[in-house]
């Protein structure tokens, strides 16, 4: 969730009946049911009951061992109630459903959704559908095939917050919102990868600025990532286009790299809510976010999905994802890719050494995941991938039924 609900609010419009039309149906607000009730044994940050929204903390959030612990904690349980909310997303199903979910979800696991009573938040998540850049109140609304939705998960637990959003489509969405997502979610993981001690902030911004243009994409401008940890929102305010703001990262530090990008307007409308934001002109946004550490080697993403990333993985000076694509399983060998600093490098050899940051890495040592696009790297991805405890996800003898249960989510056409 950013940080910025009481800082930029002055620039924002309020005039809902002069958005342009689009050609998808407009968000209009629904019905809200009353706030859920959280058990009293759980500890509530100290904003909780306040219909005044705290602000950006003074000083950035910089922890000891037992504080990245705590931090890694409450990151591992915000991104496994993303992940697990993501598979609700589907037509007919309200976003106050969702809301329903991740609030139980969140409190069978004894923490606080952070978002209930943030500055008279009503609700536990925020879901941002379609035009809605973010602040979304989970409501009454039926999701819609075509729709895409930002769901925005923030946890406190043992005194820490996690925080974390992805965007997720909903039944067949089309190539133009699907290339939406795919650059938004680019920006954010090109930006982690230049995080370190010593880089400038303002290095985030034109990472994503320049990734955005490429696509003649809007970046959103208003709202911002922000330090997390024993508070909310602290310091830095991480702006995701280019600025010459000054300051620079620091070791053990934690903070959210969050963009939010557009098909048209960059500019937004807030609802009489005064939370709900959407784009000026009603077109697309979409937005990633991820908390990360900021470690002596580049930047630890908190916030990973469940399982499948080793929780030490380094981003930026090493490869970390090797992808197996084409050929599928009895075609011929596809190419290898490796993913790392945000680039792809194209590979033909496990073995050849390649340069990445002035640091030798060989290819087949470097990666913490395999990942495929075909038949035979599905099956490679899922043989590989391995859990919290080093082992592979699935045994060999597991694959054919999850195969069967999964091919007609893969590949509609398929007929097995």
């Amino acid at each position: 969730m950013d940080g910025t609900s009481n800082i930029f609010i002055f620039e924002i419009s309020r005039n809902l009946d002069e958005v342009p039309s689009v050609q998808q149906k407009r968000l209009r607000p629904g019905k809200l049911s009353p706030p859920r009730p959280v058990p009293d044994y759980i500890p509530r940050p100290p904003y909780v009951n306040s219909q005044q929204p705290p602000g950006i903390a003074t000083g950035p959030e910089v922890h000891d061992k037992k504080g990245i612990e705590c931090m890694r904690a409450s990151g591992k349980l915000a991104a496994q109630v993303l992940q697990y909310a993501g598979t609700l997303v589907k037509p007919g199903i309200k976003t106050d459903e969702i809301d329903q979910a991740v609030h139980q979800m969140i409190i069978d696991n004894g923490a606080y959704p952070s978002p209930l009573g943030y500055g008279g938040f009503p609700k536990s998540v925020c879901t941002s559908v379609n035009e809605c850049i973010c602040h979304g109140i989970p409501d009454s609304r039926a999701l819609e095939d075509g729709d895409i939705i930002n769901i925005d998960v923030t946890v406190y637990l043992n005194g820490y917050h996690g925080d974390t959003s992805a965007t997720f489509f909903c039944g067949d969405v089309d190539d133009e919102a699907r290339k939406l997502v795919q650059v938004t979610e680019e920006c954010l993981y090109r930006a982690i990868s230049i995080c370190a001690p010593g880089v400038e902030y303002r290095k985030i911004g034109k990472t994503i600025h320049d990734h955005a243009d490429k696509y003649r994409y809007g970046v959103v401008q208003q709202f911002v990532g922000h330090g997390v940890g024993r508070v909310f929102h602290a310091d830095p305010v991480v702006l995701h286009f280019r600025n010459n703001d000054a300051g620079r990262m620091m070791l053990n530090q934690t903070f959210t790299i969050e963009p939010m990008l557009t098909i048209g307007s960059i500019n937004p409308v807030m609802w009489d809510d005064n939370w709900t934001v959407v784009t000026e002109d009603g077109s697309l946004s979409a937005q990633f976010e991820h908390t990360i550490l900021i470690t002596k080697d580049g930047a630890e993403i908190l916030t990973h999905k469940a399982g499948y990333l080793d929780k030490n993985i380094r981003i930026g000076k090493k490869i970390q994802v090797l992808g197996r694509g084409g050929g599928g399983g009895g075609g011929g060998v596809g190419g290898w890719e490796g993913v790392g600093g945000g680039e792809k490098i194209d590979a033909n050899d496990g073995n050849r050494a390649l340069e990445l940051d002035g640091e030798q890495v060989r290819i087949a040592d470097s990666f913490n995941v395999i990942a495929g696009t075909s038949t035979e790297g599905l099956v490679t991805a899922l043989l590989t991938a391995p859990d919290e405890c080093k082992r592979p996800l699935y045994m060999a003898k597991e694959m054919v039924p999850f195969y069967r249960k999964l091919s007609p989510k893969i590949c509609p056409q398929c007929k097995c």
